[in-house]
């Protein structure tokens, strides 16, 4: 039997359905910690590049300018990946969210939170 939480001439019925899809908010977190530490990589390995280039001999010059530039094409590509898909987001589908009386409601959720948006 669900729990009820009582207010002040309010009752509401604690829903079956959980507020936060867990699956959802833990690909969110590794995806996003992946892509912060892969971008930071990135840089780190363009100033590697930079510092071969400057200090090396003829060798580590060009192994530095290609690191740098290989480098430089994955942190720009990922910052354009990111820009578009912040621009283009892919849309909601409807889920179902059981109300206080046990209905279900079709509502446009946000992926983590089950609530109306």
């Amino acid at each position: 039997m669900p729990q009820t939480l009582t207010t002040a001439g309010t009752k509401a019925a604690a829903s079956s359905t959980p507020v936060i899809d867990g699956n959802a908010l833990w690909h969110i977190i590794v995806v996003s910690a992946a892509a912060g530490a892969g971008l930071a990589l990135c840089f780190g390995l363009i100033l590697l590049g930079v510092k071969f280039f400057q200090e090396g001999q003829a060798g580590q010059k060009l192994s530095g300018y290609a690191l740098s530039a290989v480098s430089g094409v994955v942190a720009v590509a990922a910052i354009a990946g990111g820009i578009y898909m912040m621009t283009n987001p892919k849309s909601s589908k409807p889920t179902k969210v059981k109300d206080a009386q046990g209905k279900v409601i079709s509502t446009t959720a946000s992926p983590i939170l089950k609530t109306k948006s």
